[in-house]
């Protein structure tokens, strides 16, 4: 059944309500969170989400700030901040055509009354106080108040009023802010859909995000496929770890993420190299150092590979097996694997060009193959704990992770092996070759034979 557009005052064209969840910014408050219910514009390039309460604003009100004219609903940009909560004052707002006051859309779509007699938040009335200049904390949220208030003078306390008007529209307060978490979400750290529980039960030690203690008594998501994943609710739903969408009543459809088909005996048929058949080459072959990977671009080495037997394309067998979609820590919605054959990229996170297969989403583009393996936690061999994914610039590496483990060197007869800063065994070679830039780049690393 199709929706049918409705024209509002708030916005120019006609608005489409929101039919599912959504998570994102309101054009008409500018807060940003849930939104069940609401309004969209579905004009080319005119991106906008409203609140339901914001998308019905009326064009004229009168408020009780302000009895002597009525205010007018404007888009148009106005200076200075809102005369009641001292914000920064963004459109759409109201403002009075007599004279300059103006009040952001929040504030003029929940009147403040000078005093209320029997609040929610506190057991005596409280009034409406101008602009203080000295700041004091919120009785509730505990957040330092800017703007006006309500105070109660016998207890010499002080609300937000967004605090207050929160308390009188849901009776249930807590830090400040209405619960609203949704049932049903896909997030970056895993795999499979996670459920909100109530009560999270026995069995899950560490959060799946902030990987913290959770607590058994309190409630979480949890994955009815893995029996010991648990995320924090606050975790879950944050900005960078959830996609913003609810899937409470979506079907899940399960995708084939295989990049090839098998089509015989150690033979596969690869999404990236369809005109041929592949086949498998076991390791502990030598290899012509200057033959690459055509997926990551490092020297094929001592890996088992999959070549084509009617041209030169190779991949690392490891490299063949990359899903073709999966999620990644670096951005909330999944990522695909592209084969790029017409031009080199720079890798998002590294850095580094190269013209080998990169994963890409909506959200972000080209990331190479190697970041894009990180998976949480990262066991390495040169840390003993594991090790997570945080957003830090200027950090160096403490030895590069993609760093090849086994290389053949021009001035040695045998295979160098990376070593993470055990003893070298010089039981076959006597001498250590390890380059300047791999001094740089590895510090305590180094490549050694090993025998």
């Amino acid at each position: 059944m199709a929706t049918t557009a409705v024209n509002l005052p708030i916005h120019e064209h006609p608005l489409f309500p929101i039919a599912r969840c959504i998570h994102g910014e309101c054009d008409g408050c500018h807060v940003n969170g849930f939104m069940y219910s609401g309004y969209f514009c579905n004009e080319p390039y005119c991106y906008v989400w409203f609140h339901k309460e914001c998308g019905e604003a009326p064009a004229e009100i009168n408020h009780s700030s302000h009895p002597q004219h009525p205010l007018l609903l404007t888009s148009d940009s106005r200076d200075g901040p809102c005369d009641l909560c001292g914000q920064k004052l963004l459109p759409p707002c109201y403002s009075c055509s007599t004279c300059e006051f103006k009040v952001d859309l929040t504030c003029g779509m929940k009147p403040s009354s000078p005093a209320i007699e029997h609040p929610l938040c506190h057991d005596h009335p409280v009034v409406l106080l101008k602009i203080r200049e000295e700041k004091v904390p919120c009785e509730l949220c505990k957040e330092s108040i800017e703007g006006p208030s309500y105070s109660c003078l016998e207890c010499d306390v002080y609300f937000h009023v967004d605090c207050v008007h929160l308390s009188k529209e849901c009776e249930f307060v807590t830090e400040g802010a209405c619960i609203d978490i949704p049932r049903v979400i896909n997030i970056n750290r895993h795999d499979h859909r996670i459920y909100l529980t109530l009560h999270l039960g026995a069995g899950y030690s560490s959060c799946g995000v902030c990987h913290k203690n959770v607590n058994q008594y309190k409630g979480a998501f949890s994955c009815s496929a893995c029996p010991n994943y648990a995320v924090h609710t606050t975790c879950a739903v944050r900005w960078d770890v959830w996609d913003g969408v609810e899937l409470e009543g979506i079907p899940e459809i399960i995708e084939d993420i295989s990049p090839f088909k098998v089509v015989g005996d150690n033979l596969i048929s690869h999404f990236s190299h369809e005109e041929h058949p592949l086949k498998l080459h076991k390791d502990d072959v030598i290899h012509d150092e200057s033959i690459r990977c055509a997926a990551c671009v490092h020297p094929v080495g001592f890996d088992s590979i999959y070549c084509c037997e009617k041209c030169p394309f190779m991949l690392h067998e490891k490299c063949a097996n990359l899903p073709m979609k999966k999620r990644l820590v670096f951005g909330t919605r999944p990522f695909t694997l592209i084969k790029e054959t017409t031009r080199s990229t720079n890798c998002k996170l590294c850095e580094i060009l190269s013209d080998g297969f990169t994963y890409r989403s909506r959200d972000w583009s080209d990331v190479d193959v190697h970041c894009g393996s990180l998976n949480e936690p990262l066991v390495h061999d040169g840390h003993e704990h594991p090790l997570y994914f945080a957003k830090k610039e200027n950090h160096f590496c403490d030895g590069c992770q993609n760093r090849i483990e086994k290389i053949w060197h021009r001035n040695d007869g045998h295979p160098l092996t990376l070593c993470c800063g055990e003893k070298e065994n010089a039981s076959v070679c006597t001498r250590r070759f390890l380059t300047s830039h791999a001094r740089t780049n590895l510090r305590l690393w180094g490549n050694t034979n090993f025998g």
